[in-house]
């Protein structure tokens, strides 16, 4: 469970962050829209320790980790441009953290591989793959350091529909097979509203949560997507499955 408690974040005497409250229970999916520069990333890099807050605490799973290294607090992001070496191949950017933080074997990291459909791209260069692709070779490389809480800034803002649905289904089993919950930022409400428990919206340093997300439209919208993913689940992550073989 990831809460935040009172927090605030001012820059150059702005306040960005005003006493921002929220808790996030384990396999849900709470989102945060607004309009660029509303604060949505600087709450992101707050809560991964990316930058210090002015006040208020960050608790995960009821440890304050305010003054926790950013390497050890168990909170990990996927930056809305990514965090790739373009160059490299899909294999060398999933596994190339793992040389300095090994908290994943092999066996576990070929079964996400594996889960997320990536086995025929892994010696394709990040360039040569779909916006798709990238997102979930991402969110593989995020879900290789074991955290338990996944921060995901603006992720479906390149994709295309289909893309997007195929993508969200994926974070919502990763949530649930691994017990974690997500924070997801967007632009806009529609970007996340069918795939979100909870939906809050970010504006002028003020977090309060979305009137529509009681509404029967907003109900009906997530059901939809539930009921379009439902009749094809995906099957369980296996980390006994037969390791993919690279050759580099």
């Amino acid at each position: 469970m990831l809460e935040l408690e009172n927090l605030k974040k001012s820059f150059d005497n702005k306040l960005v962050l005003n006493n921002i409250n929220l808790k996030i229970r384990n396999r849900e999916i709470v989102s945060v829209f607004g309009p660029p520069g509303s604060g949505k990333s600087t709450l992101l890099n707050l809560i991964q320790g990316l930058i210090t807050g002015d006040c208020g605490r960050i608790l995960l799973d009821g440890k304050d980790i305010m003054s926790v290294a950013q390497e050890e607090r168990q909170v990990n992001i996927v930056f809305r441009d990514f965090d790739f070496v373009w160059d490299w191949s899909v294999y060398k950017n999933i596994t190339y953290p793992l040389k300095e933080r090994p908290v994943s074997t092999m066996s576990e990291v070929n079964s996400l591989i594996q889960f997320m459909g990536l086995d025929s791209l892994l010696t394709q260069k990040l360039i040569q793959i779909s916006g798709e692709d990238r997102l979930k070779v991402a969110l593989v490389k995020t879900m290789t350091m074991r955290p338990k809480a996944l921060l995901l800034d603006e992720p479906f803002r390149f994709l295309t529909r289909s893309g997007s649905d195929s993508v969200r289904q994926c974070i919502r089993d990763i949530l649930r097979y691994y017990n974690i919950c997500a924070l997801v930022t967007g632009s806009r409400y529609e970007d996340v509203c069918s795939f979100s428990d909870r939906v809050f919206c970010l504006k002028e340093g003020i977090l309060t949560p979305f009137q529509e997300l009681n509404d029967r439209s907003h109900t009906a919208r997530r059901h939809l997507f539930v009921k379009r993913h439902s009749k094809n689940p995906r099957p369980p992550i296996d980390s006994e499955k037969k390791s993919v073989r690279i050759n580099m």
